[in-house]
This record gives structure tokens, sequence and C-alpha cells, in this order.
């Protein structure tokens, strides 16, 4: 498989025939259009489709706004704060003061965000275990007013939480 430069390819390029260099953007239904310059029908692409090497999915760790086609979580301000949806990004761009600024559509809500304060990656289940095992044994730590700082007991907590004790 050749190393591909998506950075290269026209917008909307959702996959490469790295055979003879052609872009395709294949919409969900599987209608595709070819780049020649402009998006055109793709006549070919039905015979080289399994040839053809899909665009790898967006990455983003949290940092700036995601990119576009990035599955995500919002929340949709600070009073909505705690509730995630999921939600996916549409589009990307600047705003006329050059704001950067994203759009994520989330079921039939559609919202600005200009910066990734309420927004996040899927977690992993994993991620989320430990997040709720670490918000009980702070829970744990304050009911018994012990100190943070101490690793003893802590590490007490934590083996009682993994233990398996829970509060009512």
């Amino acid at each position: 498989m050749t190393d591909i430069d998506w950075s290269k390819a026209p917008e909307g390029a959702t996959h490469y025939y790295d055979k003879t260099g052609e872009w395709y953007k294949v919409a969900g239904s599987g209608d595709a259009m070819a780049w020649t310059g402009s998006w055109v029908e793709a006549t070919m692409y039905g015979y080289r489709a399994a040839a053809c090497i899909p665009r790898p999915a967006p990455s983003w760790n949290g940092t700036g706004l995601p990119p576009v086609g990035m599955n995500l979580e919002c929340s949709y301000s600070a009073e909505d704060f705690g509730a995630w949806h999921k939600g996916e990004c549409i589009s990307r761009g600047k705003s006329p003061e050059g704001i950067e600024i994203c759009v994520i559509k989330s079921g039939k809500t559609v919202a600005l965000y200009r910066s990734s304060e309420f927004l996040r990656p899927i977690r992993t289940p994993q991620q989320i275990a430990a997040d709720e095992r670490q918000y009980a044994c702070e829970e744990m730590l304050a009911v018994t007013m012990a100190r943070r700082s101490d690793p003893d007991v802590f590490e007490a907590i934590s083996t009682l939480y993994d233990a398996g004790y829970r509060k009512p």
C-alpha cells in the first residue's frame, strides 16, 4: 500500500485509487464522484471500489477544535455542562473576526463552538470506569475527611472500592 498524503486530497475526498492516482468522494449510498479539477460522476468507481484506499478516520486528542468528520461528545452550555451528548463535527473555519470555530451536529441540534471547553473525544468504557472509580474514591475521601495528599489513606480507600465497597 502506498503512503498517501491526504493533505493533497481535494476537499471531500473519501477514497484514493493508487494505480491511477485518482481521488473519489463516495456518499453513504455508494454513489461516487471522481475528481477531475471538479467533482464529476465516477463511471469507473464500481470496478475499482474494492481496490480503493479509504481515508483514515480523523483523530483528535481534545486539544484545540476537532477535525471535520470527527465523532465526539459535546455539552451545549455552562448550564448543561456535565450532560454530554454524542455529536459530529460537520464544519470548521474562521469567524469574520478571525476566531477558529467549528459546527457540531448532535441529533437535531446544531451548535457553534469556538473552544474545546465543551467538547471531548468519545471516552472508552475503560476511561468511563476509571472516572467513576476516581469520583467514588474522592467522595469516600471527603466522607472520611482525610487529606488527598496522604497516599496511604487514598490507597486504602482505592483498595476498599476495588473490593466492592460502595455508597448505598
